[in-house]
């Protein structure tokens, strides 16, 4: 009998809502792309085997913690226990094809992990050049990034200005920049908040930049140009950040395990020849990043990242 009111629970009705498509351990296991949390898949029964109690609150219990995670709800249905007949629960099967609508959706999040900083110090002498400096956060395979988007878990990608130390226009003026871009934020599975800071001329705030959208090229999120009021004649120099990925790393459809962004200072000729001031500054980036949250019952399956 299919699994309907009224009916029995057969081990093929079983089977069809853990691995029928876009069912049950799509979400909650391995899945492919931006399904799936890497947890441990739950077993299918041989055909005429009996769902026992045991295996059905098992189901149900770790359907409420997917949908947990996703609205702070569970499902409504409780666990049955041993000795009750199985029968149809509306509430599982729905619940099933909701936990799989709603994968990317999360209630909460877990702890962040703050960097330190690191301190760089453009100095060019022409004036004229594009100086790039980079970051990266290191999972420890594709699947593992995976599982880390999947769940909630995203990076926040700051730049603050630091000192002009050459103590020139052009350094004020790209110190004006970086303050302006601020750095990104909330850049999750498929999209991103963008640029933190406000000011300047913004060329490119590109919201729909995520993990999922990665390759192994540099795409701008943000860019942001002298607004050519405060620093003539620098008005052609700009400040971006970018980001790319290593590349696929498993059979899942990952988007890399290595996550590289990117700020890149442009101090643009300007024709004026004596006006080609250098740009001796510091200023500081920092990779930080929230983790998937476990409170719900889901295990880390992302493990601990690391930055550089």
């Amino acid at each position: 009998m299919a699994y309907e009111s009224g009916g029995i629970i057969s081990a093929t009705d079983y089977n069809n809502l853990l691995n029928g498509t876009n069912k049950f351990n799509k979400t909650w296991s391995t899945g492919s792309g931006d399904a799936g949390y890497g947890q441990t898949a739950v077993t299918t029964k041989s055909a005429g085997d009996t769902v026992t109690a045991t295996e059905w609150a098992s189901l149900i219990n770790k359907l409420n913690i997917v949908r947990t995670h996703q609205t702070g709800a569970g499902t409504g249905v409780s666990a049955v226990v041993s000795g009750d007949l199985i029968q149809y629960q509306i509430g599982v099967s729905g619940g099933v094809d909701l936990a799989y609508t709603n994968r990317l959706a999360f209630n909460a999040q877990g702890t962040t992990s703050t960097d330190a900083g690191t301190s760089h110090n453009p100095n060019d002498a022409d004036g004229i050049a594009t100086l790039t400096y980079d970051r990266t956060i290191t999972f420890s395979s594709g699947d593992a990034a995976r599982y880390f988007f999947n769940a909630g878990g995203e990076i926040n990608f700051d730049l603050t200005a630091g000192a002009n130390t050459g103590g020139t226009s052009r350094g004020a003026q790209i110190l004006s920049l970086i303050t302006a871009v601020g750095g990104i934020q909330d850049f999750r599975a498929v999209d991103n908040g963008g640029r933190t800071g406000t000011g300047e001329t913004e060329t490119t705030n590109d919201l729909t930049i995520g993990y999922y959208d990665l390759t192994t090229s540099f795409q701008t999120i943000s860019r942001v140009d002298e607004s050519g009021a405060a620093y003539t004649p620098y008005t052609a120099d700009y400040v971006y950040v970018q980001v790319k990925s290593n590349g696929a790393q498993g059979a899942n459809g990952d988007t890399g395990n290595v996550i590289t962004f990117r700020v890149g200072l442009v101090l643009a000729a300007t024709g004026a020849g004596s006006f080609n001031d250098s740009a001796n500054v510091t200023f500081t980036t920092k990779m930080n990043w929230t983790y998937p949250e476990t409170a719900s019952g889901l295990s880390n399956t992302w493990g601990t990242p690391t930055r550089a």
